[in-house]
């Protein structure tokens, strides 16, 4: 199997990759409220989070996994 031809601008198209990948991710994430955002409108789960920090682990591992 023959290698890809070389890339003659190759820093133009990493570039171009890593804005593509990110911006992939953004528009699936859209907007995500700052953390004082959400301590002011949800302050009793951000306290009891804050208490038990091995279910706010758990919590955020199942978050990245899409559940």
């Amino acid at each position: 199997m023959a290698a890809p031809p070389p890339d003659d601008r190759p820093e133009e198209a990493h570039e171009e990759r890593v804005h593509g990948a990110f911006g992939d991710l953004e528009s699936r994430l859209g907007d995500r409220p700052d953390a004082a955002a959400v301590r002011e409108k949800h302050g009793w789960l951000w306290e009891e989070m804050t208490r038990h920090s091995r279910v706010a682990s758990l919590i955020d591992e199942l978050a990245l996994q899409g559940f």
